[in-house]
């Protein structure tokens, strides 16, 4: 895209004090155009992960939008401490897409797969980390 430019207040930065993102990946995001009766939507989620865990991470939503003329996007998390088994340079998989799957009155449902190692890290290799899966969260706003 020729005229893609940063939006300031969609940037992504701590949570909360003290707190210092250490990696952000895996971002998506999914529009919604609106129709009558359903308004428009537009949601982002990323993975992140705190500190030094590599096995550790937390999957987060955004809606991006605008509050009086100026963008504005608040991180929720939706999943926090989601085992994961990274290889050995720490790479987590990117197993993960997001869509809009239906509405619950005006309020759009999403979808968004992540990837997990809920059944354990047995064993971690330069490029591959095992145990990885497919998860999947439903979420609206």
């Amino acid at each position: 895209m020729s005229n893609c430019h940063p939006v300031e207040g969609w940037k992504i930065g701590p949570s909360g004090p003290n707190e210092t993102r250490l990696d952000l990946f895996n971002p998506d995001v999914t529009a919604w155009i609106g129709f009558v009766g359903l308004p428009p939507s537009w949601q982002g989620t990323f993975v992140e992960r705190y500190g030094q865990s590599v096995t550790s991470t937390n999957l987060t939503r955004m809606t991006l939008g605008y509050v009086n003329g100026n963008a504005l996007a608040i991180p929720v998390d939706i999943l926090s401490n989601t085992p994961a088994c990274s290889d050995q340079r720490g790479y987590l998989g990117d197993y993960d897409a997001m869509l809009l799957t239906g509405f619950q009155g005006t309020a759009g449902v999403y979808m968004r797969f992540y990837t997990n190692s809920n059944a354990g890290c047995t064993l971690r290799w330069e490029f591959v980390g095992q145990q990885q899966h497919v998860g999947s969260v439903q979420y609206q706003y």
